[in-house]
């Protein structure tokens, strides 16, 4: 950089310019993820839908939590032998506000962001806590007799708290986040709604078993549902 009255000298830097009527972002994503986004490695825009996928960036700066909208308008045609990402990069237009409302927050150069992009659609999809999968992809269903059955589902995505199931599930049934050990199906087990009324003895008369828990499966529009707690009376 240089001052003024300063001498410089042929290939000198002395100064950094950035363009003000829009910001390009690079998003890291795992290659995984790139088919829930409907995104090819070598994506150049798609004139047929008005731009690629839409993107919100979020960032914390000086105590406050901002927001910006974007768009995906391109995807970096490499995958990084290291870290094996590919980078999509985002779009946002007026970064700095001068064309918008006035004092907000500017997306400058060199902030550090967090994404969040919208994804295709997955119809009648259901969002369950990942707890309740099981290692053989099957979760334990909560029937209207309180009996564990398992069942076998479809599922499309594992989030860090949660897991979208494409099919297999209805929408309001429960299922068992517990860690239990040994089940079998048609076990009898009480929820944590039942946890005040007595347990009653089943006719072949064995002791209740430990507790465990269990959660609606609820629409993916919605959030999680509470977990409850659930007891073997089997």
């Amino acid at each position: 950089m240089a001052d003024v009255g300063q001498f410089v000298s042929p290939g000198v830097s002395v100064a950094h310019i950035f363009a003000v009527d829009y910001v390009e972002v690079r998003l890291p994503i795992p290659d995984s993820e790139l088919a829930f986004l409907d995104l090819r490695v070598d994506y150049r825009g798609d004139t047929e839908r008005q731009g690629g996928p839409q993107v919100v960036l979020y960032a914390d700066f000086a105590g406050d939590r901002h927001s910006w909208q974007g768009t995906i308008v391109r995807v970096e045609g490499e995958i990084d032998p290291v870290s094996r990402m590919v980078n999509a990069i985002a779009q946002v237009d007026d970064p700095y506000g001068r064309d918008g409302e006035k004092g907000s927050m500017p997306l400058a150069v060199g902030l550090f962001v967090e994404a969040e992009i919208i994804g295709r659609e997955v119809e009648n999809a259901i969002v369950v806590p990942r707890l309740a999968l099981r290692n053989d992809n099957s979760v334990l269903v909560v029937d209207e007799e309180n009996r564990l059955r398992f069942r076998e589902v479809d599922i499309v995505r594992v989030g860090r708290e949660n897991a979208v199931v494409a099919r297999g599930l209805t929408a309001g049934e429960r299922v068992c986040v517990s860690m239990l050990e040994a089940v079998t199906d048609g076990m009898k087990v009480r929820t944590i709604n039942d946890r005040e009324k007595p347990l009653s003895e089943d006719p072949e008369g064995q002791p209740p078993g430990e507790a465990g828990e269990s959660g609606d499966s609820g629409d993916p529009d919605k959030q999680p549902p509470d977990t409850s707690e659930m007891r073997n009376e089997s």
